[in-house]
């Protein structure tokens, strides 16, 4: 997660981050180890349908996610010392002070063909650091989930629902490549159109589940540590085609 610094546009930020990720992709060891790579750029499609569900607004940031078939080689990448050269230029735009990482697994609760034109809707849950891993991941967090993929509106409506679990197996490696750990839940709703989107922001069931939600901030608080935003993907690496 790269948070857009105060002294920059994030339209800027997005444009700088984005040149480094576009010099880093064709190295070989990055083509050697990963399979896939994303960016997410935020938009505000979804801004105004935040409040009904008790959420505080969303953080700027551009997130980055890449995928490889085992941790190794997710190690290599970081532990290359061309990649850090590339990264390290980021240091003149405030990169490196702002920005959090960590390995994740991914669980997939729905998963149907990827729409032509996809609408990507995210949750992002900032975890606590006095909360244990399996506290984070503790009951109250899966009950909410089974909960939420139930709902009539997003069994109707979902084309994906994918959720990046936090885990601490890169904390070293991400220490040494410059940046903060960081402690995340990522939650990725994928439909078809706008108005499927739609259909979940507006939806008073779904409003309820998330507002009564969580067991005052014992494990799952997401009145103070949560947002959505919606926003786009920009493939730069895929193996898996």
């Amino acid at each position: 997660m790269h948070k857009v610094p105060d002294s920059m546009s994030t339209d800027d930020f997005e444009r700088k981050l984005e040149a480094l990720i576009d010099e880093m992709v064709i190295l070989p060891v990055v083509q050697e180890n990963l399979f896939k790579l994303e960016m997410i750029l935020q938009n505000d499609k979804v801004d105004d349908g935040c409040a009904a569900f008790g959420l505080p607004p969303r953080e700027q940031a551009v997130f980055v996610i890449a995928q490889s078939k085992s941790i190794d080689q997710l190690r290599a990448v970081l532990a290359a010392p061309e990649v850090r050269k590339v990264y390290d230029k980021g240091k003149e735009f405030g990169l490196h002070s702002s920005t959090f990482g960590s390995a994740a697994s991914l669980s997939i609760y729905i998963d149907s063909p990827m729409p032509k034109n996809a609408m990507h809707l995210f949750c992002v849950y900032n975890v606590p650091f006095e909360l244990s891993v399996s506290e984070a991941h503790g009951r109250s967090w899966d009950v909410l989930i089974d909960n939420f993929v139930g709902l009539p509106v997003v069994q109707e409506n979902f084309s994906k629902f994918e959720i990046w679990h936090h885990n601490d197996k890169l904390d070293d490696s991400v220490r040494d490549f410059g940046y903060t750990q960081g402690r995340m839940i990522l939650c990725h709703d994928v439909y078809e159109t706008e108005e499927r989107m739609a259909k979940l922001m507006t939806d008073p069931v779904a409003q309820e589940l998330i507002l009564n939600s969580g067991d005052g901030g014992k494990q799952l608080d997401l009145k103070t540590h949560c947002y959505v935003f919606s926003g786009k993907v920009v493939t730069k690496v895929d193996k898996s085609v």
